[in-house]
């Protein structure tokens, strides 16, 4: 185990919260009283390294992805400026810079009456490289994932809002989604699949404007913006033969990948309108309803080359080479609006009425051509498609107060849509049109039960059956239900239940779904008077999952069915305080979490871990962390590992 602490100082950032927005000052002599004023804060900077112990590093980073070096634990402050010239405070949160796997800056710029600026930023290391997933030659003892990712999500959202606190606010903001890096990714030809490397590049801009309008009884807000988006990828391989996932030979000959290089790219453009009104006529009536238009566009650029030996299941004929090109256009006109009637015309009665729809469709072109080292000429095919869809909500429930320990509540929901899109134009199987619909009743019941501060229990029920579904494995004939408890027994001990239930099921012959989840839970936490020394907290959920499905298997086209099974126990369990009391008294803490699940994939994860925090003067503070990191699995014991992770820290508070 390598051993390294590096401490060093940082200049500390303020932390303080944000006071209550004060009243509309009145025309008076200029305002003397003192305010607060200066730099708060705290920052937590130290260093981290990792003693990897055996096993799967790959699911390690997949799982865990904790990394060494210096790290910046933790800023959190607050400027606050004694003339209010400029601004009146500032703000500074961050957490995980160093190379964690989830960073994050946020700052905050706010005047009173001119100006509320927020800036928020997010990194987040995507690593999915287990061995075992997507991998079907792993019956035949080959581990080598088909779909794996190694990739940064960055988000960076802005807003600036003018004249905050008065009637009509405006407001401009932009928002950036990126993710980039590489992968791998399957390249499909006839009758068989390759996995190779895959570049990954794309993101997402969008850029809106509006206002805010504020009144007593009535408040809208009226939006305007677009979007843009860019998509890369580069899907290539070139060395030796790989033979994919076909292990038998076709007419005696041995399909192969020699080389790969395919690409696309897709563009996409949108602008849209949204509007938000709510209005309370009456004390005991309250409207609120929005609106969203929109109207993306994409385009699609498409080329691939491979070489190999492959073959066309049509004419049965190999071939060794092969070069496609497409572009393809879609534009997607899209409407969705919704309202909520809230009547209230006792203390005990409430009523809920909403409705929402969405509609859209698309229209889209392509232009396709195929050559091969067979054909003289490339084969093209210039095609057209659309789709329609819509969705419509409708929902009215009522909530009554029996008592003044319990209320009620009941309601109906009505869910229905259709869907059609071109279908298949070949023989024998002619279908020039494909349709789905979408009809769906649901009941709902719940209650609330109260006795004084002691005890409180909620319990919902939503019962819902289907005639016509979208999809194979939409909610078709279901049933959740869930009750939770709260039992506080003393001023320092409470006890909490919980238990959810859904099933769901769809008889229809060709899919035939069963499907259950379950969970229920036990907590604890004794929390002494004003903590001052001990405080313990403790969980136990117990899980189970049941999913039976008909499916076709892709190589051969032969019916099969998919069951999963997993019956799953967690224990989490911390106790965190000091043993003495005192001005720098070091606290503690210690526990962690134990997972354990049988079934199909049968897996341990055992998580504990403790902590101590000196004080060291009155503004200094040093933490130390040890975490256990290990897991395996009884059928892919190959995806297991174990690691020690230490952390070493400086708190510097002002």
């Amino acid at each position: 185990m390598r051993t390294l602490l590096v401490l060093f100082t940082l200049l500390p950032l303020m932390a303080q919260d944000a006071p209550k927005p004060a009243p509309e000052p009145a025309p008076a002599a200029p305002d003397k009283t003192p305010r607060d004023t200066g730099v708060e804060g705290s920052i937590d900077a130290g260093y981290r390294w990792v003693d990897f112990r055996g096993g799967n590093f790959a699911t390690y980073r997949s799982v865990v992805n904790l990394g060494e070096g210096p790290k910046l634990f933790n800023v959190d402050g607050l400027i606050r400026s004694a003339d209010r010239k400029f601004f009146d405070r500032i703000s500074v949160q961050g957490m995980g810079w160093g190379g964690d796997p989830y960073s994050t800056f946020r700052a905050d710029a706010f005047k009173e009456r001119l100006y509320d600026l927020r800036v928020d930023y997010r990194n987040i290391a995507y690593y999915n490289f287990l061995p075992s997933y997507a991998d079907p030659l792993l019956s035949r003892g080959i581990v080598s994932t088909e779909q794996a990712f190694d990739t940064r999500i960055r988000t960076f959202d802005t807003e600036l809002r003018l004249l905050p606190g008065t009637r009509f606010v405006p407001y401009f903001a932009f928002d950036r989604n990126s993710d980039g890096g590489s992968g791998v990714t399957t390249f499909v030809v006839q009758s068989n699949q390759y996995p190779v490397g895959n570049r990954i590049s794309n993101h997402e801009d969008r850029y809106r404007g509006g206002v805010q309008i504020q009144f007593s009884k009535f408040h809208a807000t009226l939006e305007g913006g677009g979007t843009s988006f860019h998509d890369d990828q580069l899907v290539s391989y070139s060395g030796d033969p790989i033979y994919g996932n076909r292990a038998n030979p076709i007419f005696g000959q041995r399909l192969f990948l020699s080389s790969a290089a395919q690409a696309y790219r897709v563009t996409g453009d949108s602008i849209f309108t949204r509007a938000m009104v709510s209005y309370s006529p009456f004390s005991w009536l309250d409207l609120s309803g929005q609106f969203l238009y929109s109207l993306p566009t994409t385009s699609v650029v498409y080329d691939q080359t491979n070489t190999g030996n492959f073959v066309d299941l049509q004419t049965l004929e190999f071939y060794a080479s092969q070069h496609d090109n497409a572009t393809a256009y879609a534009n997607q006109p899209h409407s969705s609006g919704s309202y909520l009637v809230d009547i209230h015309p006792s203390r005990r009665l409430r009523i809920l009425e909403s409705l929402s729809s969405d509609r859209f469709h698309v229209a889209s072109s392509q232009v396709y051509s195929d050559l091969t080292n067979l054909a003289p000429a490339a084969v093209s095919t210039n095609d057209v498609d659309r789709i329609y869809v819509n969705y419509n909500r409708h929902q009215t429930e009522a909530m009554f107060d029996l008592t003044s320990y319990l209320t009620v509540r009941g309601g109906f929901r009505y869910v229905w849509g259709d869907a059609q899109t071109e279908g298949s134009i070949t023989a024998p199987q002619f279908q020039p049109n494909q349709t789905a619909d979408l009809r769906q009743k649901v009941g709902l019941a719940g209650f609330q039960f109260r006795m004084k501060q002691k005890l409180t229990v909620n319990g919902d029920l939503e019962v819902g059956t289907t005639s016509r579904a979208f999809f194979r494995t939409s909610l078709y004939n279901y049933k959740r239900s869930s009750i939770r408890a709260r039992y506080q027994a003393s001023s320092a001990l409470s006890f909490s239940v919980a238990q959810s239930l859904t099933t769901n099921s769809n008889p229809d012959t060709n899919i035939n779904l069963d499907f259950l989840y379950s969970q229920s839970s036990l907590g604890f936490q004794w929390v002494p008077a004003a903590a001052k020394r001990f405080t313990v907290l403790g969980d136990y959920t117990f899980s189970r999952l049941r999913s039976d499905i008909n499916y076709f298997i892709p190589q051969a086209l032969i019916p099969a069915v998919s069951q999963y099974r997993d019956n799953a126990h967690t224990i989490t369990a911390l106790i965190e305080g000091s043993p003495v009391t005192g001005r720098f008294a070091p606290r503690f803490s210690a526990g962690g979490s134990y997972f354990k699940s049988s079934g199909t994939r049968p897996t341990a994860y055992y998580q504990p871990q403790a902590r101590i925090s000196f004080p060291i003067r009155e503004h200094i503070q040093w933490n130390t962390e040890w975490r256990w990191y290990g897991m395996n699995e009884a059928v892919y014991a190959f995806e297991g590992f174990r690691a020690h992770v230490f952390m070493t820290s400086l708190r510097l508070i002002r």
